[in-house]
C-alpha cells in the first residue's frame, strides 16, 4: 500500500537512504555481539563491577558508533548531489533533509542500543520480542497513515526518528527493570572495551561481507538503472527474504548448543545434532521456497499490483532461489561460531561479497534489475561448498553426497504432486489480500502433509512432529477450558 501511495520512484528513494544507513552498522565492529556475551558471563558469575564496568562503558562505545553515523550521513547528504550520478535526479535539500533525519535515528538508536541487547544477553527474550513485534507494527501502521494521508517521505522519515525515540525509552526503562544497574552512565574502562573489540573483530570480517551482500545490490541498482527500478527489485526481495528470516529462528539455538558440546568434546553428538539440524532446515527452506515461486504472480498481484506481477515476478523467482540458499547458511554459520572455526565462514562470506560485486558491475548494466538477481544468486553458490567442507573437514561425515540427493529426490518427488494442486486449485482462490494471507501459508502446510504421507520424514523427526501438534491441540483446548468452567460454575 504505501509503494503505491508513494509511487515506485519515492519508494525506491526510500529503501536506498535505508541501505546507506543500513551499512553505517559496520561501524559496530562486531562489539554488539562482544557485549551480549560478556554481559551474560558476568551475570553467571553474579560479578557485579565487572558488570557495571562493562555497561558504562558499552554506552560511551555505543555513543561514538552514534556520533560518527550521524556525522557520516551529513557528509554523505552533503556531498550527494556530485557522488550520486543524474539517474538519482535532483539530489539537492529535500534529499539533504531526509539524509538527516535517517542519521538522526541511527543516532538515536545507536545510544540506546545497549538498552536493546540487555534483555536478550539476559535470555529475556520475551521481553525483546514484545518490543520488536510491537515497534514493527506500529511502524507499519504509521508509514501506511502518513502516505494514505497524502504526505511523502520526508514524514515517513520524521515518523521513524519519533517512534526510535519513544521506542528507546521504553526500551531504556524495560532494561533497567531486568538489570537495575543499567543506569546511563558514560565511562571508559580499558580492560573492557579492549576485551569487546577484541572479541568483535574476531566476527567483524564476517559480518562486514554479509552486510555488504545484503546491501550493495540496493545501493548499486538506483545509480545504473535509478530509484524505480529499485522498487521493482527490492519488494520481491523482501517476499524473498522471509524464508531465511523463518529459518533463523530454527537456527537461532544452534550456535549456544553447539559450542557447549564443543567444549564438552561430545563428536558424536555434534555430528548427530548438525545432521538433524540441517534436515529440517533443509526442509522447511524447500517448503517455503517452492510455494513462493509457484505462486509468485498470486503473491505480487495481490499484495502490490498487476504491474508488480507483470515486471517482478521472475525477480522474486530468482530472488526465492538465492533465499533459499541463504537459509541452509544460517546453520552451518551456527556450527562454525560453535566451534571456534570463524576463519573461514569470514573467508567464504568474503569471497561471496567480492563475487557479488563483480557480477553486479557486470550483469546489472546490461541485464537490469534481472541481472542484478542472478548476480546475487551467483554470489551465493559457494555455501555448497562451505557445507561439504565442515561436513568432511571437522565432523568427518561419510556418504554425504548420497545423502543429500536423497533429500532433495523425496523433495522433488512431493513437488511432482504439490506442483498441480497449488496450481489448479490454490492460486484460482487468490483474488485479494486476505485469501492470499490465509492460502499462501496453507501451501506451505500442504507439502508438509504430503511429505509425511509419502513417509518421507526420518522416524525422530515424525515423532517430535506427533508431539508438537499434540502440544498445540492441547493449548488450543485450554483456551476454551476455562470458559466451560466459568459457565458451569
Amino acid at each position: 500500500m504505501c509503494v503505491l501511495a508513494l509511487g515506485a520512484k519515492d519508494y525506491g528513494i526510500y529503501i536506498f537512504i535505508n541501505a546507506i544507513v543500513g551499512m553505517l552498522t559496520l561501524l559496530d565492529l562486531g562489539v554488539t555481539m562482544a557485549i551480549v556475551k560478556y554481559l551474560a558471563e558476568y551475570q553467571g558469575q553474579e560479578d557485579s563491577d565487572k558488570t557495571r564496568r562493562l555497561l558504562y562503558s558499552a554506552n560511551s562505545i555505543f555513543l561514538i558508533i552514534g556520533s560518527g553515523g550521524f556525522l557520516l550521513s551529513l557528509l554523505i547528504a552533503g556531498t550527494g548531489h556530485w557522488l550520486f550520478p543524474a539517474r538519482i535526479a535532483g539530489f539537492g535539500s529535500y534529499y539533504v533533509t531526509l539524509f538527516l533525519l535517517a542519521g538522526l535515528t541511527f543516532f538515536v538508536s545507536s545510544v540506546v542500543n545497549l538498552y536493546a541487547i540487555i534483555p536478550d544477553a539476559l535470555q529475556r527474550y520475551d521481553i525483546s520480542a514484545k518490543l520488536s513485534v510491537s515497534y514493527l507494527t506500529i511502524s507499519a501502521l504509521s508509514n501506511l497513515a502518513v502516505v494514505l494521508l497524502g504526505f511523502k517521505l520526508t514524514a515517513i522519515f520524521t515518523v521513524q526518528l519519533t517512534l526510535t525515540i519513544l521506542f528507546s525509552v521504553w526500551r531504556y526503562y524495560a532494561a533497567k527493570k531486568i538489570m537495575p544497574d543499567a543506569k546511563y552512565h558514560l565511562s571508559w574502562d580499558q580492560e573492557a572495551v579492549k576485551n569487546c573489540y577484541r572479541y568483535g573483530l574476531a566476527t567483524v570480517m564476517n559480518s562486514t561481507a554479509s552486510t555488504s551482500l545484503a546491501y550493495l545490490d540496493r545501493l548499486i541498482i538506483p545509480i545504473f538503472v535509478g530509484p524505480t527500478q529499485l522498487t521493482y527489485y527490492s519488494l520481491p526481495g523482501n517476499v524473498a527474504a522471509r524464508i531465511p528470516g523463518v529459518t533463523d529462528n530454527l537456527s537461532g539455538i544452534i550456535f549456544p548448543v553447539s559450542a557447549n558440546l564443543s567444549g564438552a568434546g561430545d563428536k558424536e553428538r555434534i555430528k548427530r545434532f548438525y545432521v538433524r539440524s540441517v534436515r529440517l532446515v533443509f526442509l522447511l527452506a524447500f517448503a517455503l521456497s517452492v510455494s513462493v515461486i509457484l505462486l509468485a504472480k498470486e503473491i505480487l498481484r495481490n499484495w502490490l499490483s498487476a504491474d508488480f506481477a507483470e515486471k517482478s515476478s521472475e525477480i522474486l523467482i530468482i530472488l526465492t532461489l538465492t533465499s533459499f540458499v541463504i537459509a541452509l547458511l544460517s546453520p552451518i554459520t551456527s556450527f562454525f561460531f560453535g566451534l571456534g572455526k570463524i576463519k573461514f565462514s569470514s573467508i567464504l562470506s568474503i569471497s561471496m561479497a567480492i563475487l557479488n560485486a563483480i557480477a553486479l558491475f557486470v550483469l546489472l548494466p546490461r541485464w537490469g534489475i534481472l541481472g542484478a538477481a542472478w548476480a546475487y544468486l551467483l554470489s551465493v553458490l559457494p555455501i555448497f561448498y562451505m557445507i561439504y567442507f565442515i561436513e568432511n573437514k571437522y565432523l568427518h561425515l561419510t556418504h554425504r553426497l548420497k545423502y543429500h540427493a536423497t533429500q532433495i529426490i523425496k523433495a522433488l518427488a512431493v513437488t511432482v504432486i504439490f506442483y498441480p494442486l497449488i496450481r489448479l486449485f490454490i492460486a484460482p482462490l487468490i483474488t485479494n489480500l486476505g485469501l492470499l494471507i490465509l492460502l499462501g501459508p496453507t501451501s506451505v502446510v500442504i507439502f508438509f502433509v504430503l511429505y509425511w504421507l509419502f513417509g518421507f520424514f526420518e522416524p525422530e523427526d515424525r515423532h517430535d512432529l506427533n508431539r508438537f501438534v499434540q502440544l498445540m491441540i492441547s493449548r488450543l483446548l485450554g483456551i476454551f477450558r476455562p470458559h466451560k468452567r466459568t459457565m458451569a460454575q
